[in-house]
């Protein structure tokens, strides 16, 4: 049996994309301390253009996502009327079924990569790499969600700076036949080892 709770980003002049990071930000470090990996991520609303509304978070495990719920986050976006988070409940089975996953290609081709791998080739005597420009039709369809994550600086550093690391999870939807109960990754997505499946149950684009 596998449970599942939404969240709606209601305000339509939001970043769905930026939204979506912070949802992926939080569970990364919930599953970390709690060191699970059962908890997935489904985009329901998922389109070309646009990776929804909204957010579901699914496990077998009803007490950690019952525990994920009751996040900060989701209160203070309530709050400020952000977000509407469902109850949890219970899966209902037989619909579409699939992987988000996390895919790397995309740092490979961007004009740095390219920079990088060319100085590499002239000093190995190979010709230079033709730039790429559509990386769609290298890898397929995907959508960037933005990362923000904060290192504090130790106190003796001089430095009273923040190091400040930004980067994006590339993300891929696969369809598959049945569902897996596999596990996923701390930010909730598929690939590699994790293997885990999760229903796509709502309007499709």
């Amino acid at each position: 049996m596998r449970y599942i709770f939404t969240v709606s980003f209601c305000d339509p002049t939001s970043d769905f994309n930026i939204l979506a990071g912070r949802c992926h930000k939080v569970l990364h470090g919930f599953q970390t301390r709690h060191e699970i990996r059962s908890i997935g991520v489904s985009y329901n609303l998922w389109g070309d253009s646009t990776i929804g509304s909204g957010i579901a978070f699914v496990s077998s495990d009803s007490n950690a996502l019952e525990a994920f719920l009751h996040q900060d986050l989701f209160k203070q976006m309530s709050e400020i009327k952000k977000f509407v988070c469902t109850k949890i409940s219970v899966v209902e089975e037989g619909g579409l079924e699939a992987r988000f996953c996390r895919i790397y290609s995309p740092d490979k081709h961007t004009k740095a990569w390219y920079e990088k791998e060319n100085r590499r080739r002239e000093k190995r005597g190979l010709e230079p790499l033709k730039v790429v420009t559509s990386q769609t039709k290298i890898i397929g369809h995907y959508h960037d969600v933005p990362m923000i994550s904060v290192n504090k600086k130790k106190k003796e550093t001089e430095d009273k700076n923040d190091a400040i690391n930004i980067f994006s999870l590339h993300i891929q939807r696969k369809f598959v036949e049945a569902p897996v109960r596999g596990s996923f990754s701390s930010y909730g997505l598929s690939g590699g080892v994790n293997t885990g499946t999760v229903p796509v149950f709502e309007r499709m684009n």
